[in-house]
């Protein structure tokens, strides 16, 4: 490794044509001497890499030790072409200054493609199946890393996957086909289907195609978990949860849910008179000729079938088999990256829906108040999400279930479509592979190779160092991003002010204004917001095209108990998907689930306690005997119970 000021340079010596050992001892070399010892690409990737985040000062540490600022990666790709293709102008200009040659040309797309899955999947890695079409043409299609990885069957680009909540789409599509072909609509109410349904004369289809219903999604509750490789027939899976409480009431909030598609499965079946995959097959599959997609079963045997992993633990594991009928409406589907590209150009090409039906599928959902819903930051309509990438539009949706990942996006304005599955969800994690096999990273990367010249540039905020720090303190706070993250926490030092996301570093943020702050290390902002009295109230934060708000909160104080009734919730609490281990370690209380950290819980009461990094409460529940048999947990307004299993 190689010092340059704070930073770290890693170069294996070792790996190369020209096998090196480099043993210095007790003598001094100039820093200049040094780098150049070092591989020319691994500089090159350093070069790429600041370009793309925007670290100005990282391309200068490099470029005053010597290092080319024309240095090129395996692929052709050079810092001042990253940085165009980010749209990070200031950086563009100050690599011209230092001497960057504007005339090399970009590399290939299909090359830099290549490269970054290759990376993405090296060794014994699952597999990404990644296809790009422009205007009806497809410009790339391939599949990288293993279909199975036990077998080392390399997947293909006919390899099946399971597409998650991409499903979502045809459920959506299916409905819009029955109310045109007058069996339905979507202003009926869900007991004219269900007659006995809680609440089932409140809720409408538009409730349920738009996430606006308020039923619980089943996916939320530990009892499905515990069933979710178990066959069942729609009718006995509503009763699952037809009975549950309501999350809200209907049409006064957005909240995803999967209850919801899975009832409008139903629905299809309902009104059409057949199964819900026997009805896309007649009316999408077929006519389309997309022969690999079906709604999952284990009974069809498939040939060419992505087999499912999760990253758990350092290495790649078989993940949960689901039995789709756990999924139907809401995420049963399985395709290829071929089939879902046909998809999306009869959708948008009006071989589907008519244009009315288009029409109402892509319009934003309303609230009862006739505002727009607030989907994650962005907008839903139909089964579909609409959002931007760097000023362009893009109507996407992703799907995740355990070992499948998929996300589909069409750039409408530019006609072009992306689409990426893999076999993979949890995913490796970013610090043990910086190539991501997330469907959205890569799919918004492509989008960024393809489509830069046509984005807006990225804007760069400069420091406004009149702004008096004092002001600072009126920001200081917790701030509630539920249902979308945990608390951020604003805190000031000194004339610095710096926040942190639950789980996160905590990080400096820099003022553009007043009341407007934004962050160097990632493309983000927050705009503070005050009431009439001037008083800070919360904040909207702007990142990646969405726009959350999030409330500012008074920070709890824990009472004093006596923590030796902490002994008594000791041990673990079952979430169905994962677990919920309680701990004791001297007089603190502590909580973990799965794959998460171990944080503090503190003490509201003798048995309710609430996370300091998020909006949560539990309560500890016992028996006539004064054994702890359950927890209560509360978070972002949603209630659900837990057994102690340990």
């Amino acid at each position: 490794a190689v010092k340059i000021d704070d930073d770290i340079v890693a170069a294996d010596l070792q790996k190369g044509k020209n096998r090196l050992l480099l043993k210095i001892q007790n003598m001094q070399f100039s820093w200049g001497f040094v780098i150049r010892l070092v591989k020319p690409e691994l500089m090159a990737d350093r070069l790429v890499t600041a370009s793309v985040v925007g670290d100005q000062e990282a391309l200068e540490k490099l470029l005053s030790h010597g290092v080319d600022v024309n240095l090129s990666d395996e692929t052709g790709l050079t810092a001042l072409n990253a940085a165009r293709m980010v749209g990070r102008e200031n950086i563009v200009q100050f690599l011209l200054e230092k001497g960057a040659d504007p005339d090399i040309p970009i590399p290939p797309a299909e090359k830099i493609i290549d490269s970054i899955l290759t990376k993405a999947t090296e060794g014994d890695s699952a597999a990404a199946s990644v296809l790009v079409a422009k205007d009806g043409k497809i410009l790339y299609q391939k599949a990288f890393g293993f279909a199975d990885i036990d077998k080392k069957i390399p997947a293909n680009p006919e390899t099946k996957f399971r597409i998650g909540s991409i499903t979502k789409q045809f459920a959506a599509s299916a409905i819009l086909k029955l109310q045109e072909d007058g069996l339905l609509n979507v202003d009926d109410k869900l007991s004219k289907f269900i007659p006995d349904y809680s609440r089932g004369d409140e809720v409408t289809i538009y409730h349920l195609l738009t996430h606006t219903s308020g039923i619980r999604s089943f996916t939320s509750e530990p009892e499905f978990w515990k069933t979710v490789m178990d066959k069942v027939n729609p009718g006995d899976m509503i009763e699952t949860f037809k009975n549950d409480k309501f999350d809200f009431n209907p049409g006064e909030k957005w909240f995803y849910n999967n209850s919801g598609y899975f009832l409008l499965g139903y629905i299809v079946e309902k009104a059409s008179g057949m199964p819900f995959g026997d009805y896309l097959k007649e009316k999408f599959f077929n006519p389309l000729g997309m022969n690999n997609t079906r709604v999952h079963s284990w009974e069809l045997n498939l040939q060419n079938d992505a087999v499912g992993y999760s990253y758990e633990n350092g290495k790649y594991q078989a993940a949960k088999k689901w039995d789709m009928s756990r999924a139907g409406g809401a995420g049963a589907i399985y395709s290829t990256v071929g089939d879902l590209y046909l998809w999306n150009e009869a959708i948008y090409n009006g071989k589907i829906l008519s244009e009315s039906s288009l029409e109402a599928a892509f319009t934003p959902a309303k609230l009862k108040d006739g505002s727009d819903a607030d989907a994650f930051g962005v907008k839903y309509g139909y089964g579909w999400m609409f959002s931007k990438l760097r000023g362009l539009n893009t109507i996407n949706h992703s799907g995740g279930i355990d070992g499948f990942n998929a996300y589909l996006t069409r750039f409408p304005e530019q006609n072009f479509t992306i689409a990426v599955l893999t076999n993979c969800l949890p995913p490796k994690p970013s610090e043990e592979n910086s190539n991501s096999l997330v469907g959205t990273d890569i799919a918004n990367i492509i989008a960024h190779i393809y489509l830069w010249d046509q984005m807006e540039t990225v804007k760069e905020f400069e420091e406004d160092t009149t702004i008096d720090t004092n002001i600072y303190d009126d920001y200081v706070g917790n701030y509630d991003y539920s249902p979308y993250g945990g608390i951020l926490k604003v805190e000031k030092e000194g004339d610095k002010l710096f926040a942190q996301m639950a789980g996160q570093g905590k990080v400096e943020i820099f003022p553009s204004s007043k009341d407007k702050f934004f962050w160097k290390v990632v493309d983000a902002q927050i705009e503070f917001v005050r009431n009439e009295k001037g008083v800070v109230v919360s904040l909207i934060h702007y990142q990646s095209g969405m726009k959350i708000k999030a409330l500012k909160v008074e920070e709890e104080k824990p009472v004093i108990v006596d923590t030796n009734v902490y002994e008594a919730y000791v041990g673990e609490y079952d979430f169905g998907r994962a677990i919920l281990k309680i701990t004791k370690e001297g007089d603190s209380l502590f909580a973990q689930m799965t794959d998460q950290p171990k944080l503090e819980i503190f003490p509201r009461s003798e048995d309710e306690f609430f996370w300091k990094v998020a909006n949560a409460q539990i309560k500890f529940v016992k028996d006539e005997n004064g054994k702890v048999i359950k927890a209560i947990l509360n978070q972002a307004g949603m209630e659900l119970e837990v057994n102690k299993i340990k």
